[in-house]
């Protein structure tokens, strides 16, 4: 994989939010609902993979209804009726990873194997809605952010075409259509996961920092001419932190020896000068999820990176020089959404603009926490947050994810909106 340069930034409000996270969730469960100083009327979200409701690698009816901005519209509603409409898609959707079986492991210290089996999509989920808008959520799988202003983006990505009323519209200008009194985004953790999960695409190529910052606040800014909103923008949590990378050993263990300290696990990865190298994984190696269920099968007779000669290929391995790539970046994409914050609240000499710190509450997730008596942490299958595919989240995981826009909210504008019981959304994989 890549090569990127950056610097690190470091927020010094987290450490206080954190408190107020928790200081003030079951203080929050008792009180009556309501707004505070905060507007949300005409209640729009903004971003990609996450604020659509992806889930399983696909987009599907059951992903959609529980998307978090969905379930934060219920939230609001508690306060007052609002509309809020999202370009549902029918039924199986796209299609979607579906767990079919988990073997059981006679070594209890040993993980279990899923297995998998995908969904057919749905007929016809291409169809354009857009007749049914204007929508709410505009959160656009591969949504790329040098694409928003780019007005043949609908001939490019399936899911805008949906709810695009011409072929010749733009990212930017559907949101100008809505006006709005609050707006939540969520952009840049799909940018930095486009540059792991997706074959061949190298990191140079992914958008700069600057760059980032430059097209993040021209979204922003359009909002905020063409609107009275006030805008949540979400920063990026800790994805290298995400079962995607953490749920495959750098050591096999053979189903049937418990007693084995494990084999070598041999991965591919690449030299200064852009030489394949096969060496032996060691634990500051991320190998990747895809490879969880290919690791020792064979292949004309040499097993799947047990063997010198057949390691596991470069794009289902991150190293440790380019784990630390990553962070860099995700640090300069944060750092860019806080100076791009102060910005743009200087440029309107007021406050319209608010960072919301995913980082900080999912960083909980890496020692593990409680929320309703319901343990969370950040562990494949097990860990209630993560789908199938290891990066997006179950329906107990948006609830997770919107209670913590809840919880800001509460703090920021003297809001009392309820938290979602984590208990209503239980950790499930497909309908």
């Amino acid at each position: 994989m890549r090569k990127l340069y950056t610097q690190v930034f470091i927020f010094s409000s987290l450490a206080v939010f954190s408190l107020l996270f928790h200081a003030c969730r079951n203080d929050l469960d008792e009180l009556t609902p309501g707004a505070g100083s905060l507007t949300f009327s005409q209640f729009i979200t903004l971003g990609d993979e996450y604020v659509a409701g992806y889930a399983n690698w696909g987009l599907y009816a059951f992903s959609q209804e529980n998307s978090f901005p969905n379930l934060l519209s219920q939230q609001f509603r508690l306060v007052k009726e609002i509309s809020f409409r999202q370009p549902v898609l029918p039924e199986n959707g796209t299609g979607f990873q579906e767990l079919s079986s988990l073997s059981a492991s006679i070594c209890p210290e040993k993980a279990s194997i899923p297995s998998f089996r995908f969904s057919t999509p749905a007929a016809g989920w291409e169809s354009n809605i857009s007749t049914q808008g204007p929508f709410h959520n505009l959160g656009i799988p591969q949504l790329p952010l040098a694409q928003l202003n780019d007005t043949s983006l609908s001939e490019q990505n399936p899911f805008f075409s949906r709810i695009s009323q011409t072929t010749d519209r733009s990212y930017l200008q559907e949101v100008q259509r809505l006006d709005a009194d609050l707006c939540i985004t969520w952009l840049g953790s799909q940018a930095l996961l486009d540059f792991v999960s997706q074959d061949g695409l190298e990191i140079e190529e992914g958008i700069s920092p600057q760059d980032f910052r430059t097209t993040y606040k021209t979204l922003l800014d359009s909002i905020l001419t063409h609107t009275s909103a006030n805008v949540l923008v979400a920063d990026i949590p800790p994805i290298l932190s995400f079962p995607y990378f953490n749920s495959v050993p750098a050591t096999f263990f053979p189903e049937d020896d418990c007693q084995s300290r494990g084999l070598p696990i041999y991965i591919t990865t690449l030299s200064e000068t852009g030489e394949e190298v096969s060496r032996v994984a060691t634990i500051r190696d991320h190998i990747l999820l895809p490879a969880l269920n290919e690791i020792g099968t064979f292949q004309n007779g040499v097993r799947m990176g047990l063997d010198f000669q057949l390691p596991l290929p470069d794009r289902w391995v991150m190293d440790e020089e380019e784990a630390n790539i990553l962070q860099e970046r995700l640090s300069a994409y944060n750092d860019a959404i806080s100076n791009m914050v102060s910005e743009v609240n200087a440029d309107f000499q007021r406050q319209r603009v608010y960072q919301v710190p995913l980082q900080s509450a999912f960083s909980e997730l890496e020692r593990g926490t409680t929320e309703d008596g319901i343990e969370l942490n950040n562990q494949y299958i097990n860990g209630g947050v993560f789908s199938l595919d290891g990066l997006y989240f179950t329906p107990r995981g948006n609830a997770f994810a919107a209670n913590i826009f809840i919880e800001y909210m509460n703090a920021t504008f003297s809001a009392s909106i309820p938290l979602i019981s984590l208990a209503d959304y239980p950790a499930v994989f497909f309908p």
